[in-house]
């Protein structure tokens, strides 16, 4: 049996950490053994920590990386892998320290590293400039490239590196037969939320700017005076969240938009969704968008999310934020009354089933580790 370590930089819900949980469910444990390290800083929610636990995994927690701490960390790495030889594979989800957790496993170990990019916004300003240079840095140290799209790929590791034999687009895959339509799931999904036959716009999402749930807000306030029998769902939870519920208060929209904050499960809440609403800056690959579309969910997206989040089933409506709160609000009233169906075919067909990313990783790492133990 492979054993792997996956690093990735918090315990949260979403991004990196549901990608790997989900192939961790996936995968067959029998040959591949996926272990988690996060670096997580006290402020970050850990609400994905259980999951991980339920699903196998061994977890371990590392200091957060700061210029300050820098030398500490190496050190604390340099003891893991002295500690724990049972790992002849380190597999890392890109941050800004992610170049130095990559060195030392080939310093210390010299096993197969991976470095794996699962987003496309580091800021602005000089700041900004500094984190990509770092995250750059990666490939200096990882034998192989993944990236949950090619957009990402190029992104961080240039556009030349799409045709290198060691770059992989690794698709983040969902569980299709978990978020297939269903109409009894639907009917009673919006009993317990309460909604009646209110036209309900649905967004999931870390609250956080680079979501840009200010401008959801904006846009739901001006369709809700067109189309007062509608409701916003806003799942998920972030630093954001007081800043919102302040905004709900000064709309007079207490009634009309739902916080569900954080939930271990989210499927059912699609079906009880109209349409799905992403307004982000700047997205790698968002599974949510995946998730929204094999519902069956009509979806109006920033032009911030890459046409490959597409599923082919003519339900992605891509807009720029230029085009301003009147149009996005016309747009989304637009999707009223469409008929819902189970897309979940669309969404195996583009290759975003969870059970065939979890296979391709499985024969990935057994290549790579055998390979390396000759």
């Amino acid at each position: 049996m492979i054993r792997v370590l996956y690093y990735m930089t918090n315990f949260e819900r979403g991004g990196a950490p549901k990608f790997i949980l989900e192939v961790i469910k996936a995968i067959n444990s029998c040959k591949v053994q996926i272990d988690v390290v996060a670096a997580p800083k006290k402020s970050d929610l850990r609400d994905a920590y259980d999951d991980f636990l339920s699903a196998g995994a061994t977890l371990y927690e590392a200091p957060h990386f700061d210029f300050g701490t820098a030398f500490w960390q190496q050190t604390w790495w340099m003891n893991f892998w002295r500690l724990h030889p049972q790992y002849s594979i380190f597999h890392a989800c890109v941050d800004t320290g992610t170049f130095l957790r990559l060195r030392t496993a080939k310093v210390c170990r010299n096993i197969p590293t991976i470095a794996h990019v699962h987003h496309m916004h580091t800021g602005s300003g000089v700041k900004a400039k500094i984190r990509w240079a770092l995250q750059n840095l990666s490939r200096r140290w990882a034998d192989h490239l993944f990236a949950c799209s090619d957009s990402a790929g190029s992104w961080l590791y240039g556009d030349s590196v799409l045709q290198h034999a060691n770059y992989y687009m690794v698709p983040n895959g969902i569980d299709v037969t978990k978020f297939a339509y269903s109409p009894k799931r639907r009917e009673h999904v919006r009993n317990l939320l309460g909604v009646g036959d209110a036209f309900v716009i649905g967004h999931v999402a870390r609250l956080s700017p680079i979501k840009n749930q200010m401008f959801l807000l904006d846009v739901f306030s001006f369709l809700h005076t067109k189309f007062p029998n509608s409701k916003l769902l806003l799942v998920g939870d972030g630093e954001l969240r007081p800043a919102l519920e302040e905004k709900v208060r000064n709309l007079v929209l207490e009634g009309s938009v739902i916080f569900l904050g954080t939930q271990s499960e989210v499927a059912d809440y699609y079906q009880a969704m109209d349409v799905f609403a992403l307004p982000s800056l700047s997205e790698a690959l968002p599974f949510t968008t995946v998730e929204a579309q094999c519902a069956g969910l009509p979806c109006v997206v920033s032009t911030g999310v890459p046409q490959v989040a597409d599923m082919g089933a003519g339900l992605l409506q891509r807009r720029d934020l230029s085009d301003g709160v009147e149009a996005w609000g016309n747009n989304i009233l637009g999707c009223m009354g469409k008929q819902r169906k189970d897309c979940s075919n669309d969404v195996r067909e583009k290759g975003f089933d969870v059970s065939a990313t979890a296979k391709w990783l499985e024969n990935f790492y057994l290549r790579i580790g055998n390979d390396a133990n000759l």
